[in-house]
């Protein structure tokens, strides 16, 4: 069956595929075969990989009821603009109407790139070599931008393809123009706008990336440069900000849905017909020999969903007064909700959340609430520490426990995860509220935080300092009197430093 326009927007999200959608080319019907979606705005526009008479091709089709002509005409122009200034971008190869109403242009299709977002998706990628080469394109392509009077008004690493040892920029939606070069204050700010979009743990490529932009502009004085990093911060508070709102709507990585009994966000990569079973009873997933903690107000268990084991977490209600002070109060699956997905953006390690569900009254009164996590295959750091200690006793003369093998913990690593943390929170004035060794675990060399229903992003800094200063003491509480103490006493003493030279600041 070939669709047109009006059925795309019906469909919402849930575009069957593959599927055929009708085009027109001067008066005459073609069927355009959509093959793989990329990237979906429900009743808006659509990217795909998709196929027109046996030749493989990016689509993307506008179909907005009212605004479909003036979206699709600034892509064309966007596009224009980087090939009229020789910036490498893929070809437009057809322009298109879509039966109904809305239109398609098929943009070359790089087969074997990859988006620079999948590509430093693996962490390793960032500073490697050849990720310092990549760096070194990126930006000397911003400046060729900046030179021309160019600049995307939502830069981010999705944006730019790398194929064939080449990168091209693939959307120009959203193109600003000048008739001049970009000022100093306006490149600055455009920097700092798309360093601010990655991971914290980008930020020790900041110089080089200022470099790899000196390079084709040569103008920034050293006190241009120091302002990058205070504006890189100042944007990404702002991003938190406004992530923390979107994180309870649907979005192409999760759905929401409310009822008058139950407020439900969760990640859509979960199996609908798993997930329609657990819904019909939770509790019923909570097996004896899979508990962790039966609490009187949480708990923990680990449970099995599409053959995945997981956490699960349910946050009790354990008396009438409390039941009325939780009625219009956030729950903590509520809490850990949208700090999992703080830390995410942050790039800080944390058990993936798959869902969070809260039973309600009437839409709007909280009672109960579930937590659904990714399980990590390890201990916490607690009895991982305990092991080690064990292992290093009773194990063969040559082991030692800043070796990697059979599973020990680097303890040099270890120590530089938490001070990288520490460091995060009190740059984004977050505190965790319980740092003992039991809400940590530390695999592969990464650090996972657990148990979020404690942490909290402060508005003031006086406040945020007291905070940390909380969490560090509570840290310091898990050492003492072990030989563990002498392992993180430097990084204790250097964060203490650190907050005395803050504060006479």
């Amino acid at each position: 069956m070939d669709y047109v326009s009006n059925d795309i927007v019906e469909f919402g999200r849930n575009i069957p595929i593959p599927c055929n959608v009708t085009l027109l080319t001067d008066g005459a019907e073609s069927t355009l075969e959509i093959l793989e979606i990329l990237r979906i705005l429900p009743g808006k526009r659509l990217t795909a990989v998709a196929r027109l008479n046996g030749k493989k091709t990016v689509a993307k089709l506008f179909f907005h009821p009212t605004a479909w002509k003036r979206k699709l005409n600034r892509e064309l122009s966007g596009i224009e603009e980087f090939e009229k200034h020789k910036l490498a971008t893929p070809k437009i190869l057809s322009q298109h109407s879509i039966k109904g109403a809305g239109g398609v242009i098929l943009i070359e299709y790089l087969e074997t790139g990859i988006s620079l977002a999948e590509y430093f998706a693996d962490e390793k990628s960032v500073s490697s070599p050849d990720g310092e080469r990549i760096w070194s394109l990126i930006f000397s392509m911003v400046c060729s931008c900046h030179n021309t009077g160019l600049w995307q008004g939502d830069m981010h690493l999705g944006n730019y393809m790398l194929f064939k040892e080449k990168l091209y920029l693939i959307d120009g939606g959203d193109v600003k123009r000048l008739a001049k070069p970009l000022g100093k204050s306006q490149r600055l700010k455009n920097i700092a706008d798309f360093i601010s979009q990655f991971p914290v743990s980008f930020d020790v490529q900041i110089e080089l990336m200022l470099e790899s932009y000196q390079v084709s502009y040569g103008e920034f004085s050293s006190a241009d440069l120091a302002k990058v990093q205070p504006m890189v911060q100042n944007l990404r508070m702002q991003r938190l900000s406004h992530f923390e709102k979107k994180v309870f709507r649907s979005s192409s990585a999760t759905s929401k849905v409310k009822t008058a009994k139950s407020l439900l966000v969760h990640d859509r990569l979960l199996d609908k017909n798993d997930l329609a079973q657990f819904l019909k009873n939770p509790d019923s997933y909570i097996k004896q020999e899979g508990m962790l903690k039966d609490g009187e107000t949480t708990t923990v268990a680990v449970v099995n969903i599409s053959g995945i084991p997981m956490i699960l977490k349910r946050y009790n209600i354990v008396s009438p007064g409390q039941a009325l002070r939780r009625l219009l109060d956030e729950s903590r699956a509520h809490r850990c909700w949208r700090n999992s997905s703080m830390l995410d953006l942050l790039g800080i390690y944390t058990p993936h959340a798959h869902l969070f569900l809260e039973e309600r009254l009437y839409w709007f009164f909280r009672r109960r609430s579930y937590l659904l996590t990714e399980k990590i295959p390890a201990n916490n750091l607690n009895l991982q520490l305990k092991g080690a200690d064990e292992a290093e006793n009773d194990g063969p003369v040559n082991s030692s426990p800043h070796s990697t093998a059979n599973g020990a913990i680097n303890e040099t690593k270890l120590v530089a995860a938490f001070a990288d943390l520490f460091e995060i929170m009190h740059r984004y004035k977050i505190s965790h509220g319980d740092m003992k060794a039991t809400n940590f675990i530390f695999r592969n060399d990464r650090l996972y935080v657990l148990d979020l229903d404690g942490m909290r992003r402060h508005r003031f800094k006086w406040w945020s300092h007291r905070k940390s200063l909380q969490d560090m003491k509570r840290f310091e509480k898990n050492w003492t009197g072990s030989r563990y103490e002498q392992l993180f006493a430097p990084m204790i003493n250097q964060y203490y430093e650190n907050r005395r030279a803050s504060n006479r600041d």
